[in-house]
């Protein structure tokens, strides 16, 4: 999803179930609205709450209090780099065994559930500049315009195919067959 022009309004649904005397089961369905006043340019799901890209970093959203936070906790200086670094774009979030994998368009990290670095030690820095992501794990693949870059996460490996107007249509790792995630692309 991409939002554009700094005035967005997210609407979050809420789905409650309850039953009534004859036991079935009714739903209701609320209309919730909250507002990041700033250019949104990603929204990704959780288990219970919305993480949203946007111009300050990527900001985390209760659905049940609807309070919004900065996913980064800024008590921890080794997350400094992101501060400093002037115009990146948060793109693409992926909740990898307990830790969350952020992606940047100049680089990814780890951080942990509080929002602490949680590799000091691992960080990819981009060789272009990713408009798109996608995990098959034990890759991230970042796709741009000119090409596609491929990183073995616990290697550090990488591989680069080039080609022209090149973008990624859908990305699933609901969809695996041979244990193999699909990715659409277009070269």
């Amino acid at each position: 999803m991409m939002f554009k022009g700094g005035q967005e309004q997210l609407k979050a649904f809420k789905v409650s179930s309850s039953t009534d005397m004859t036991q079935s089961v009714i739903l209701r369905l609320w209309l919730q609205e909250f507002y990041i006043p700033t250019e949104s340019t990603s929204i990704h799901f959780l288990k219970s709450k919305l993480c949203v890209g946007c111009a300050r970093g990527f900001e985390v959203v209760s659905l049940e209090t609807l309070e919004t936070q900065s996913l980064l906790d800024q008590a921890d200086t080794s997350l400094d780099f992101v501060a400093r670094k002037e115009s990146i774009r948060p793109i693409h979030i992926e909740r990898l065994n307990g830790e969350f994998l952020l992606n940047y368009s100049d680089f990814s990290f780890f951080v942990n559930r509080n929002g602490w670095r949680a590799r000091a030690d691992w960080k990819i820095t981009w060789e272009g500049t990713p408009e798109k992501f996608a995990l098959s794990y034990p890759y991230i693949v970042a796709f741009e315009p000119g090409f596609i870059e491929i990183r073995n996460i616990e290697t550090s490996a990488v591989h680069i195919l080039t080609g022209k107007s090149i973008r990624m249509l859908h990305s699933s790792t609901r969809e695996v067959r041979n244990g193999l995630t699909y990715l659409l692309f277009i070269f």
